[in-house]
């Protein structure tokens, strides 16, 4: 990500943060999410943040889970990164060999391989979907379809308040969001 795109998602998310912590937003919905850095940056930040990030183009959405299912993978290496980063020193450099190195470290001593018990951060509270947003589009319908009433342990999907947000909303977008909301 450029450092134009990844300043507009920090001081975008910081913004989108505080406002539904103090009015006690839980759900958003993410128009014309793009590769949905905004919506990948307020899930791994904030736990208990549902987030429905939709964008029209398909092979934007499809890039965005690949890109949440990679950052799963990497999580805690990157948190640990940036908590030394936020404590004022340098984090170690990494290098090829030190990376192939700690692949060897961590390889399973036995041939069971499974993933049971290993989940996926995003997979519970961001979910993607490939929809063209217009004044017509049914929002409680897309969050029926990709939100369970049980998913994270919340009730109804629709008994907490919602929050729309599009850190580039092109085209119509931005005009069909107001209307949306309205």
């Amino acid at each position: 990500m450029s450092d134009k795109k990844m300043h507009e998602v920090v001081v975008m998310s910081e913004v989108v943060d505080y406002i539904r912590r103090n009015t006690h937003v839980e759900t958003l919905i993410d128009l014309g999410s793009g590769k949905a850095y905004l919506s990948q940056v307020l899930s791994a930040t904030s736990q208990n943040l549902r987030i429905l990030a939709i964008d029209s183009s398909e092979i934007n959405s499809h890039g965005a889970k690949k890109r949440s299912d990679r950052l799963d993978s990497k999580w805690d290496a990157l948190k640990k990164r940036a908590d030394i980063r936020a404590s004022g020193s340098d984090p170690p450099v990494r290098s090829k060999h030190a990376r192939s190195k700690k692949k060897d470290e961590d390889k399973p001593l036995s041939n069971d391989t499974s993933e049971v018990g290993k989940r996926n951060r995003f997979d519970d509270n961001l979910k993607y979907a490939t929809k063209f947003v217009d004044v017509d589009t049914n929002l409680p319908s897309l969050m029926r379809e990709h939100f369970s009433d049980n998913d994270s342990g919340k009730g109804q999907i629709f008994q907490e308040k919602l929050g729309l947000i599009g850190l580039h909303t092109c085209g119509n977008l931005a005009a069909n969001s107001i209307k949306i909301w309205l």
